[in-house]
């Protein structure tokens, strides 16, 4: 993953990506199994196993069995957990290709996040792949947790003009 702050732009080495990815899907593993009931877990697993099955099948037609195996769950596993895995494989793909672009500006409290995009590093119009993180002035982002923006799904991560102190 790149990071862009103010027109410096760095690398995230691998490992602190892996060690992201890693606390993320423990973090949802955790919550899986200790704040989800029984009843919710059953239906859960049921509609997982679904999507895996069709997944694998999509796989099989485009890649053979090989490319199949990757959506299969051990027997007798949670598909749920299992899933997780899968997600956090297709994470770890698609920080390669990402760039996270966000502009500071100084307060006398530390700085504050005047604007917060992302796009990929592999489009040939980097302006034309970004898309906008944060809202418009002093509107907290996550009031509307998900923006349709063109197609595509943006999560919002902070507020425009949040002050981050170090």
């Amino acid at each position: 993953m790149r990071i862009d702050i103010n027109g410096i732009a760095c690398e995230m080495p691998p490992d602190v990506q892996r060690k992201l990815l890693d606390y993320i899907q423990n973090d949802l593993e955790q919550r899986y199994v200790r704040d989800m009931d029984g009843a919710m877990k059953a239906l859960t697993k049921a509609f997982t196993r679904k999507l895996l099955l069709d997944l694998e099948r999509k796989a099989r037609k485009l890649g053979g069995d090989e490319a199949a195996a990757r959506f299969r769950p051990p027997k007798k596993s949670d598909p749920n957990v299992f899933l997780a895995h899968v997600l956090r494989d297709f994470g770890e793909e698609a920080l390669k290709r990402v760039c996270l672009y966000i502009s500071l500006d100084e307060s006398g409290e530390g700085y504050i996040v005047s604007d917060l995009s992302a796009g990929r590093i592999d489009q040939p119009n980097q302006g034309q792949a970004r898309r906008s993180l944060a809202g418009a002035g002093h509107d907290r982002i996550g009031e509307n947790d998900i923006q349709q923006i063109a197609g595509d799904t943006t999560l919002a991560l902070i507020s425009a003009g949040e002050i981050l102190h170090s």
